[in-house]
């Protein structure tokens, strides 16, 4: 799932950003939070899930969906439709500033070691 995806995306970045110091951290950290508002706000997967069961329910039977399956379905579209567009928006607004945040951070990953100086 994207979702999950984006999730996983920001707790990486979160983790890679703890031993970094506060000027590329903080923004860092702000950014990813409003990209999880964003995915808690904007993004409802439970509302096509209310219809799952219904749905699911017309594989097993040869009898033509009635009324109130239809109507399921037609509701089950709708949400998805719904959950769809909230989902694209994250990636293309919260999440794409995230990761354009995250790029031009370029925060070391690997600190620098010093070579051994015999003298």
């Amino acid at each position: 799932r994207r979702t999950e995806a984006v999730r996983e995306a920001v707790d990486e970045v979160r983790e890679l950003l703890r031993s970094q110091p506060d000027e590329v951290r903080e923004p860092l950290e702000e950014a990813g939070d409003a990209v999880l508002d964003a995915l808690a706000e904007d993004v409802d997967l439970e509302a096509a899930g209310r219809y799952r069961r219904v749905v699911f329910g017309l594989q097993s039977s040869w009898d033509a969906p009635g009324e109130g399956e239809r109507l399921a379905v037609e509701r089950m579209d709708a949400a998805l439709a719904t959950a769809i567009e909230g989902v694209n928006a994250l990636l293309e607004g919260a999440f794409a500033d995230f990761r354009r945040q995250v790029s031009e951070a370029r925060f070391d990953l690997v600190p620098a070691v010093e070579p051994i100086v015999r003298r």
